[in-house]
């Protein structure tokens, strides 16, 4: 969708597309470390509450024509689209987080493989959407930068009942080393029953 606002909207070359793109990715990163600042050791589901309320504003913003023409331009996309990348941020790495440490030790490469599969299978379906969606929107003689708000409507039902407590992640560590510490103290206690008996032979 970024690729055709930039190419076909703004009618701007590829290199310059580009950039539309590069600040998306400046974003994530913004709020892939604020994110990470924020939570202290705690999964914060909160932070992905406001990333994607901040998500869809921007999204709706990105999607608003005015006088047969894009309200943003390219300069404006350019802002908002780096403040969409840092909702983003914010709305992803909490979940990554908690996906990672929730598992049990002996299933984490498990679930992290699932995870890199289920991202792939969300790949090709985005990319179903985004041409199915587009097609729809050619049809009703729309703008194809209405995809932006379509989006942020899909995203509404998470901004709402998505509401999960905090995690600490704190705990799951201790509970992670709970096996080994109760598998040393049966050791302790086997050699201390072992010198018992010796002694009493």
């Amino acid at each position: 969708a970024v690729n055709a606002l930039g190419l076909n909207t703004f009618k701007v070359d590829e290199a310059k597309t580009s950039f539309l793109l590069t600040w998306v990715s400046v974003g994530i990163a913004g709020g892939f470390l604020l994110a990470g600042k924020l939570s202290s050791g705690t999964v914060r589901f909160g932070l992905v509450r406001i990333g994607t309320w901040g998500l869809i504003a921007c999204l709706v913003a990105m999607s608003l024509p005015w006088k047969g023409d894009h309200l943003l331009g390219y300069m404006g996309s350019q802002f908002v689209l780096a403040v969409a990348g840092f909702f983003a941020g914010l709305f992803a790495l909490p979940v990554q987080v908690f996906l990672q440490a929730k598992p049990p030790d002996q299933i984490k490469g498990r679930m992290i493989g699932t995870m890199n599969l289920i991202n792939w299978i969300a790949i090709i379906g985005s990319a179903i959407f985004y041409f199915a969606v587009q097609a729809a929107l050619n049809s009703l003689g729309l703008q194809p930068y209405w995809i932006f708000a379509i989006t942020a409507a899909l995203l509404v039902p998470i901004a709402v009942f998505y509401r999960p407590a905090d995690y600490p992640l704190q705990e799951q560590a201790e509970s992670s080393q709970l096996p080994a510490c109760l598998h040393q103290t049966r050791q302790i206690v086997g050699v201390e029953r072992n010198s018992w008996h010796q002694g009493q032979l």
